[in-house]
């Protein structure tokens, strides 16, 4: 069962010896250097060039046929983090770096995480920045077309594939209304990893449990908001206490992913746009659900985008052999850059017209 956890922010129920054994197994990230990174080729400007570096390194050529082939098998599933909104909303650094200056923020190290867990613990309310982040988030799309954004988006072409299963860790619906304008009837789903005894989702069948119910299709995929929804405020992984909060329960109960999911992240090839190295999520997702999978039969690739200021000059090769332990090939690049790369070969294959 989950854990719960009060708005004093008090210790979890579970003995400090498991905690410690099990967060063991995650390794520490490499610390982000914020150096421009260099590519070994321009392919053009695409997107907003303040967001992103414009130099790519794609994947080897393998890797795309092999990606490309397990999606035609309707073998592939997706994991969508925040850049593939594509400027739709502020990114995560943006907003730390507001809620610092905001909250007088004492520490250097401004990540989301860390600086929402600040602004909570000052708020006196643990579901503050949660609030404030969804407010923004509001804003943000008042007065433009939204549907426009997205047919625009990266998010346009991953609703094209032939795919079954949608994880992201954005608490928005961008991608179940980018599947929806693609002609296509989803079915969201939330990852029950927190308590809320009067959550809206246990009435609308909407959180994970239900999941076991419908059987996923290319016609009618599942969204599965692994972090949460904007519907509920306790289901959003976004402060620190909330990310070791969702791996200690994941620890302690990895029903919290239905099974046929587990199956899907065993057997299928991975493709993740929009995540940074930077980013807690992307952390999360690698060393405790990535990781916790049956990986032995994956007889396909992983396809990771990451943006190419996330490796400084002369990281690149190790931090491509550090993924290819576990068959993952990185294309250093970002969302729209991906994209750009990723649609002729879709068309010329047939997949996608």
């Amino acid at each position: 069962m989950p854990i719960n956890r009060t708005q004093q922010f008090s210790s979890p129920s579970v003995e400090p010896a498991v905690i410690a054994a099990r967060l063991s197994s995650i390794k520490r990230p490499l610390r982000t250097v914020h150096k421009k990174a260099t590519g070994s080729r321009e392919i053009g400007n695409y997107g907003d060039p303040r967001a992103f570096a414009q130099r790519t390194e794609g994947l080897p050529e393998a890797a795309w046929k092999q990606l490309l082939d397990r999606i035609e098998d309707h073998m592939c599933t997706v994991f969508v983090g925040a850049g593939a909104n594509d400027g739709i909303l502020p990114v995560g650094a943006q907003i730390a770096n507001d809620w610092a200056t905001s909250f007088g923020y004492p520490f250097t190290t401004r990540e989301l995480h860390k600086v929402a867990q600040f602004v909570a613990i000052e708020s006196g309310w643990r579901y503050f920045p949660h609030d404030q982040i969804m407010r923004r988030f509001k804003e943000q799309i008042v007065g433009i077309h939204l549907d426009t954004k997205i047919k625009r988006s990266p998010l346009a072409l991953l609703a094209q594939l032939p795919v079954t299963c949608y994880l992201t860790t954005n608490y928005d619906g961008f991608m179940y209304r980018a599947l929806e304008l693609a002609g296509k009837h989803p079915t969201r789903r939330i990852c029950r990893w927190y308590k809320d005894d009067n959550d809206p989702t246990e009435q609308n069948g909407t959180h994970n449990s239900a999941l076991g119910n419908i059987t996923p299709s290319i016609d009618r995929p599942v969204v599965f908001h692994l972090h949460g929804h904007e519907s509920n405020l306790k289901s959003m992984v976004l402060t620190e206490d909330d990310y070791y909060d969702f791996l200690i329960n994941w620890v302690q109960d990895q029903s919290m992913i239905p099974p046929f999911l587990q199956k899907a992240l065993a057997r299928t090839s991975l493709l993740f746009v929009g995540y940074r190295m930077a980013d807690m999520s992307f952390r999360v997702l690698f060393r405790s659900v990535f990781r916790a999978m049956d990986t032995h039969d994956r007889v396909a690739n992983v396809a990771v985008q990451l943006p190419p200021e996330d490796a400084p000059e002369g990281a690149r090769e190790y931090l491509s052999k550090y993924f290819r332990e576990d068959k993952i090939e990185v294309f250093w690049g970002n969302a729209r850059s991906f994209v750009e790369e990723f649609r002729p070969r879709l068309l010329r294959s047939g997949i996608v017209k």
